[in-house]
């Protein structure tokens, strides 16, 4: 009986210890972040009303017209715009129903000097992940004698990232 107690006592002390027994292993944790870009609030351009037979000079028209949004320091962010619907020669066209066009540019700076195209970008440099405002710089080009109307395009912003 003496022996069986002993066995009893040697047995549960030492499965006791094998159940403490612990172990330990490393587990990695990763993860990607991505360069993202997204256009937020593309916003319209105008000129307002122009009537150049008493115009001093050509109309002008800046915006914050393009909110962006970019993963924070996504590196290498140009914006081009594309030449709209009625580009032709070398500017882009605003058109109206009686067949009218009104030639305009947009800059890529005040100065007027860049047209901004997708050639000629606006580089970006993001420092946080909060939408930024891109200025656009807008101006009929001189000498036209359009007709009266209402004249309209659109363009294409391409994101570069």
């Amino acid at each position: 009986m003496k022996y069986l107690i002993a066995f009893v006592l040697f047995f549960a002390l030492t499965t006791r210890a094998t159940l403490e027994a612990t172990t330990h292993a490393t587990l990695a944790v990763t993860a990607t972040v991505a360069a993202d870009c997204v256009v937020t609030a593309p916003v319209a351009l105008d000129f307002g009303s122009y009537n150049p037979a008493t115009a001093s000079g050509p109309p002008e028209a800046n915006a914050e017209a393009l909110s962006i949004v970019c993963t924070n320091g996504a590196p290498g962010v140009t914006i081009g715009l594309d030449n709209g619907r009625s580009y032709a020669g070398s500017h882009r066209n605003l058109q109206s129903g009686n067949d009218g066009t009104v030639a305009y540019e947009i800059y890529t700076s005040p100065d007027y000097a860049t047209p901004w195209n997708l050639v000629q970008t606006v580089s970006f440099a993001p420092t946080s992940s909060q939408p930024s405002a891109i200025a656009l710089y807008g101006r009929v080009l001189p000498g036209q004698t359009p007709r009266p109307g209402h004249y309209t395009d659109s363009l294409l912003a391409m994101v570069n990232f």
